[in-house]
């Protein structure tokens, strides 16, 4: 019988160097996708909690939310960027549920914190479009 390597070097130079280039792809994404999941509240984290919100199911979004506004709290301290995300989806989930008090000092909090980590970030914008909405449902 014969071994792999003989099988695979019988298949000639290009065969070899389309499966070199497939072992390689095939590395990178994988340790793309390692790493992702390891980012600083990467995307992977935020799924969850959206499903949460659009299907409704407050009580958990809440949990999730509120879970992932402590762990990035405890990891990055209480004026990084990365407590931003959470306490923004959080305050989309009590304007949903007309806590409207609840919602507005989530996204004063992190308005002043994206104004002073990077006065320039495109996110300011974003967090001041919800904070715009949450006063329109408001009629203010």
């Amino acid at each position: 019988m014969d071994s792999m390597v003989d099988k695979i070097t019988q298949l000639g130079p290009a065969w070899l160097l389309v499966l070199l280039l497939v072992g390689l792809v095939l590395a990178v994404l994988l340790t793309v996708r390692g790493r992702r999941g390891r980012h600083k509240h990467g995307h992977e984290s935020k799924v969850i909690p959206q499903t949460a919100l659009q299907q409704d199911a407050h009580g958990d979004a809440e949990t999730t939310f509120l879970a992932q506004l402590k762990k990035a709290k405890e990891e990055f301290g209480p004026e990084d960027p990365e407590v931003v995300t959470p306490m923004r989806n959080l305050a989309t989930l009590y304007r949903k549920q007309g806590k409207f008090t609840a919602a507005e000092p989530l996204l004063h909090r992190s308005l002043a914190i994206m104004e002073k980590s990077d006065p320039k970030n495109i996110e300011i914008s974003a967090i001041l479009e919800q904070l715009g909405g949450l006063y329109e449902a408001q009629g203010r």
